[in-house]
């Protein structure tokens, strides 16, 4: 090799090693956000976060002595919750003790949780996610952690599994097959049945109609056949989940209970905050001015989303004939935000639901909710009892962490928006200049 060539190759090889300092200098702010969560899960030490486990161990020492829920006592969730929280107690050794129980339990949730972060893989290899199928799985895992003090003690897995399940079949369109996971994730939490839409519309190829209603219909059949027991034995008992859903009041984390916390921090109205349906809930004179705005502000964002998710699907269709993975990703991922920030209850547990879809989006916005996530866990558990106590740090904290969420919703739909916008407003014109009176004769 002459001395021309060797230094073309010392060159060559500078300019790879630059390079590659240079991607993984880009990565400082997943190491900053990374070493937050290892602080904030050691601080927790992924203790018991109270409440739910010692709720499911009465419910599961209940059913043992053959009383059924919803006829024998009151169940505030849905039929197929049943299964994560009976599981542990009756596997080997998980009556010996709550301690055994709740070893059991954890370790129920974290096979649930590997299982969904290989469906997130799944997905991700197969052209559902903006960014490689490894940084989908990074995402999803560093996510997951940063949730895991309260996702390893709830059993928000088993829904999450379910729906990422039912996506994994609609990739495949097998509808029949997503149906039933989706059908069952909505006995066992009701959320996903924001995703219906979405998913209905990428079964739609070449105009036709069939795969979607095949879904939509196998979906409520199997909703149906899971329920029918219960009802069958506890009558309208059986849906007292939904009445309990229904009848609760704010929660002290929804966007309008933490804005009637940081309104009475600041010198506001005082608001009072009391335990109701098992969650801490807030009363201030502020809140049905808040919940009625709030309201309105959810029916514009529907009507926003709904427009979007169709103007895309037209686009789509008329360029590849379906919906394709990324638009379906984007849509799925705006509807479950939406169901976040609008409900009158936002447990931290919640944010879990949207982690798949957020981990097959891309970059920037994963980064985005990786912040909300870690105010999630600094204010539950690591901080909760000051924020019974109203202290102004943990209000704050919260209420930045809801416009985070808020902000985040806007995000995801701003493009499908704008292009939506784009797309109707040609037509919107036209009809009101046919509607305009013809202009008198000069």
């Amino acid at each position: 090799m002459t001395r021309g060539a060797g230094t073309l190759a010392e060159v060559s090889i500078l300019r790879d090693r630059l390079a590659l300092i240079r991607r993984i200098a880009r990565l400082w702010p997943e190491a900053v956000l990374g070493a937050v969560t290892i602080w904030l899960v050691l601080a927790d030490g992924l203790r018991t976060s109270a409440g739910d486990p010692g709720y499911y161990y009465k419910i599961a020492g209940q059913v043992s002595q053959g009383m059924i829920p919803w006829r024998d006592f009151p169940f505030e969730y849905p039929p197929v919750s049943l299964l994560p929280v009976l599981l542990p107690y009756f596997l080997p050794g998980g009556t010996a003790s709550y301690e055994t129980y709740l070893r059991l339990l954890f370790s129920e949730n974290v096979l649930l949780v590997v299982a969904t972060g290989l469906g997130v893989v799944w997905l991700a290899r197969r052209g559902w996610s903006s960014e490689s199928w490894l940084r989908s799985g990074i995402i999803y895992g560093l996510l997951t952690l940063t949730l895991a003090p309260v996702v390893v003690w709830r059993y928000e897995p088993v829904p999450v599994l379910l729906t990422v399940a039912g996506v994994m079949f609609a990739a495949r369109y097998q509808s029949a097959a997503s149906g039933v996971a989706l059908g069952t994730a909505v006995i066992a939490k009701l959320y996903p049945l924001a995703m219906l839409p979405a998913l209905m519309l990428g079964q739609i190829r070449d105009r036709g109609l069939r795969s979607a209603l095949v879904l939509a219909g196998v979906c409520v059949v199997t909703a149906v056949a899971l329920a029918a027991p219960f009802v069958l034995i506890a009558g309208r008992g059986a849906f007292s989940y939904i009445e309990y859903a229904t009848t609760r009041g704010v929660q002290i984390e929804s966007v309008p209970g933490a804005l009637a916390l940081l309104a009475s921090v600041l010198g506001g109205p005082r608001a009072h905050i009391f335990n109701g349906f098992g969650t801490w809930q807030v009363d201030s004179p502020l809140i049905p001015i808040l919940g009625s705005l709030w309201t309105v502000l959810t029916g514009v964002a529907v009507l926003a989303l709904g427009l979007a998710i169709w103007q895309r699907f037209k686009a789509d269709r008329l360029a590849v004939g379906h919906l394709r993975p990324t638009s379906q990703v984007t849509h799925l991922l705006a509807a479950l935000t939406l169901v976040l920030v609008s409900s009158r209850i936002l447990s931290p547990q919640y944010l879990f639901w949207v982690v798949p879809f957020v981990a097959l989006g891309d970059r920037p916005k994963a980064l985005v909710f990786w912040v909300a996530c870690l105010l999630t866990t600094f204010v539950y558990p690591l901080n909760y009892q000051q924020l019974l106590n109203q202290e102004a740090y943990t209000v704050i904290a919260t209420n930045i962490r809801n416009a985070i969420l808020v902000g985040f919703l806007g995000w995801v739909i701003a493009g499908e928006l704008r292009f939506a916008i784009r797309a109707v407003m040609p037509r919107v014109r036209t009809l009101a200049q046919r509607s305009r009176p013809d202009s008198p004769a000069a």
